[in-house]
């Protein structure tokens, strides 16, 4: 029997003929002549197309807002999107050029265009390029994603690197049309646009702002470009932008987990090595602390921003997290930034409400930034500086002068004692080395000593907040606060302030904590900064050497560096902002005693619920603060994502289960495989037309396959049936050759049927979605693995087909 093909839609011959579907009757159909209308939907379709591409390369430049903001990108991307889809339509309409030349046009234009806006000083005439114009465009070029990757966004000062975006833009928007008029294959205009646009998502990896809008407008304007491409066919065009919204949609949703979404998705700034921190040396903090009290009265820097809060203000200067034994090295992770400073990825403690500050240097030597902890932005500063991210340090390029004036933006970390109780000890391993000086790699006397100190302060403690807690009462105790001790932080000056004078200054009271508390397995640094107690009248805190504190930082899990104050008067165990308590007045709770109610209002006092907790005599069973809002946390997660399992479990089965049933009905014993053909033109046939009878035939099968697909469907159909009959009733002997031949007109059947039905085809499609048929196909699949696993040598346990009644 010939195979049949489907006829050609054309319109019919005058005096007889049925019209194509989806034709207007006779007497409505539009004056257009239909060839006509065939042109002006080409001419239409040759418009949009190469548009959507330049659509798709705009969302490109777009992506780069966050790296150097938007007006930044606006127009060269215009210009760089345009330009390109122009030139490629004019050199590719009428006579063709070959693929060499419209390229090169298209280079030498980029070439012109780059030259005159990014290296006009070495260009001739500042428009024409020249060798050293080129090399410099492309050293800028190659340079810009690893200035990126190693710089804090946003890139306020691009310099070279912003030739990145119109370069990107133009080659999206040029090798995209070029593929579009010179492919059949039109999904490889995609490409270029589509890779393009993931590598700005991955430089935008940790920048300000979302890319939420742009990822789901890229994925509409993908699916619009397939829309544009088939809109000869209105069922592909219909399933093109059911495949626009699938997009964009979870793309919307999702974008969070993209690359710059959020700080667990994957980060290429952790595979490009950073710039060497050259540009932030200067000399060491510590060593200005003595001369800074000895002269109290020196202007170290004014303050004239917002209004410092009743007990005082905390400024940071810089941190130091290595210890040599000798003295403390401040932090070099520094970063070029432009004006912003990210969250550390160690996480920190909730943020209180944003703190403007307008600081001007008066004599402050060096090059850190002094700023309320922790600060989010910088603006203003006459120089180029730099930033540590995870301890939020600040550093100037150059060293301060009198007069540098600059503004931040902060937000303090407000750490809750309650959240911080039960907290596991951090795990930074930097933070818990202590050097053994003599070289040799065993413990020196004076670890062993502070270790004895450690313990003998927190004898007691169950857990690390109630250990560092003990451990500052118990220094705050122990010595005395004289800003005329000697300077020094070495093992044999904390081993002399410790054992003999009893007394220092808060360099040495700092080193003594955090030493002693890293031989409890807490990890810690020192912190320098300023502690001013009010402003002036005018409103500006007069920041003076007399006011430089020394304080060190313990990490606990989840809360991130929570700040301990071991220095008498400075003021309670950890704040330093709080009114002096040199003597306690307050009762101090006894251990195991409850935290005190406090004012109605606010709750208990800071200083009263850190009493509380030092003295208390053991760890509730069930205190687990640190993951308290983890079940949260967890729902939140779990939920949305065991739904979409499901969804997308049910869509594979209804998708993907019937072409399995196919396949799996063809194995076994021919008897199987025969029965098993027949279940399937049951199936096939079932599905156009109104439904089957609940008690059809094989005869009522044939015959709804004639009315409904044609002669040649139900030819096929009928061989497959009588086969299916003999078979079932004995009356034929089952064998591989009839097997095959019964299998062969099944992928005919299935071929007419697909040819009478391919306009129903997203019907079809919607259809396999529904319950009923997922049921359906369900108990086909049930009925299939029960018949190959308990008879798999004959067809016994199927149903056989009822007969034809002929």
């Amino acid at each position: 029997m010939a195979a049949h093909t489907t006829p050609p839609r054309t319109a019919p011959e005058p005096g007889g003929g049925t019209p194509p579907r989806g034709a207007a009757p006779p007497g409505q159909r539009g004056t257009e002549p239909p060839g006509r209308a065939r042109e002006s939907a080409a001419t239409l379709r040759e418009i949009l197309a190469p548009a959507t591409v330049v659509v798709l390369a705009v969302f490109v430049g777009l992506m780069f807002h966050r790296v150097f903001g938007l007006t930044a990108v606006l127009l060269p991307t215009a210009v760089a999107a345009v330009v390109p889809a122009v030139l490629v339509a004019v050199l590719c309409r009428g006579p063709r050029v070959p693929a060499t030349v419209s390229a090169t046009v298209s280079v030498v234009v980029a070439a012109v265009a780059g030259t005159a806006a990014y290296a006009r000083d070495r260009a001739f005439a500042a428009v024409i390029p020249t060798p050293g114009s080129l090399a410099a465009l492309a050293g800028d070029l190659a340079d810009a994603p690893r200035e990126i990757l190693t710089t804090v966004l946003p890139v306020t000062r691009p310099g070279g690197s912003a030739v990145l975006v119109p370069a990107c833009v133009w080659a999206a928007s040029g090798i995209g049309t070029e593929l579009l008029f010179r492919t059949r294959l039109a999904a490889l205009a995609l490409v270029p646009p589509t890779l393009l646009f993931l590598g700005a998502a991955l430089l935008a990896t940790g920048a300000p702002g979302t890319s939420l809008p742009l990822v789901a407008g890229f994925a509409a304007a993908v699916g619009l470009f397939l829309a544009v491409r088939e809109a000869r066919r209105p069922t592909t065009t219909a399933l093109a932008g059911l495949l626009a919204l699938a997009l964009a949609v979870p793309a919307a949703l999702g974008a969070l987990a993209l690359p710059g979404g959020t700080r667990h998705a994957f980060d290429p700034r952790g595979h490009v090595d950073p710039p060497a921190p050259t540009t932030v040396r200067g000399p060491n903090p510590l060593a200005y602390v003595s001369a800074w009290l000895q002269n109290p009265e020196t202007l170290m820097f004014t303050d004239a921003g917002s209004t410092p809060p009743p007990g005082g203000t905390l400024y940071r200067l810089t941190v130091f997290d290595h210890y040599d034994g000798v003295s403390w090295a401040p932090v070099e992770r520094f970063l070029p930034s432009g004006g912003r400073v990210p969250e550390p990825e160690s996480g920190r403690g909730s943020a209180g409400p944003e703190v403007e500050q307008d600081i001007t240097v008066a004599e402050l030597p060096g090059v850190f930034l002094p700023a309320v902890e922790r600060p989010t932005e910088v603006r203003d500063a006459t120089d180029a500086f730099a930033v540590d991210p995870d301890a939020g340090v600040l550093a100037s390029a150059t060293p301060l002068r009198n007069g540098t004036n600059y503004r931040v933006t902060s937000r303090p970390s407000e750490h809750d004692p309650t959240h911080t109780e039960f907290a596991a000890a951090g795990d930074t391993a930097s933070a818990l080395e202590l050097p053994a000086p003599d070289g040799s790699g065993a413990s020196v006397p004076v670890v062993d000593e502070l270790r004895a100190y450690a313990q003998e302060a927190t004898a007691g403690a169950q857990f690390p907040y109630q250990q560092a807690l003990r451990l500052a009462s118990w220094l705050r105790g122990h010595a005395v606060s004289d800003p005329q001790a000697i300077p020094g932080h070495s093992y044999r000056h904390i081993q002399y302030f410790l054992g003999t004078s009893h007394q220092g200054t808060s360099e040495q009271f700092a080193t003594a904590f955090a030493l002693m508390a890293r031989t409890l397995a807490l990890p810690t640094r020192v912190v320098v900064g300023f502690r001013a107690e009010g402003g002036s009248p005018e409103g500006v805190t007069r920041v003076r050497g007399g006011d430089v504190l020394v304080w060190a930082e313990v990490e606990f899990a989840g809360e991130g560096w929570v700040p301990f104050f071991p220095t008498p008067g400075a003021g309670s165990a950890t704040s330093a902002v709080a009114p002096p308590t040199e003597e306690v007045t307050e009762p101090v709770p006894v251990p195991g005693e409850a935290v005190p109610p406090g004012d109605p209002k606010t709750g208990p006092a800071r200083d009263d619920v850190d009493r509380a907790i030092e003295n208390r005599g053991h760890a509730p069973p069930s205190a687990d603060h640190a993951g308290a809002g983890g079940s949260g946390v967890r729902a939140a997660v779990l939920v949305p994502a065991t739904a979409g399992t499901v969804l997308a479990a049910y869509a594979a089965l209804a998708l993907g289960g019937p072409a399995w049933l196919r396949r799996r009905r063809t194995r076994g014993s021919p008897r199987a495989r025969i029965a098993g053909a027949w279940e399937q033109v049951v199936d096939d046939v079932a599905g156009i037309g109104p439904p089957l009878p609940p008690g059809a035939t094989t005869g009522d099968v044939v015959a709804h396959a004639r009315t409904h697909a044609g002669a040649q469907a139900a030819e096929s159909a009928a061989v497959v049936a009588s086969a299916a009959d003999g078979v079932a009733f004995g009356d034929v002997d089952p064998s591989d050759s009839l097997a095959d031949a019964c299998a062969c007109q099944g992928r005919l059947l299935r071929g007419h049927l697909k040819a009478v039905t391919a306009d129903t085809r997203l019907a079809r499609l919607t259809g396999r979605l529904r319950p009923r048929s997922v049921a359906g196909l369900l108990a086909a699949a049930r009925r299939a693995v029960r018949r190959a696993r308990l008879h798999p040598a004959s067809s016994s346990g199927v149903k056989p087909p009822a007969p034809t009644g002929s």
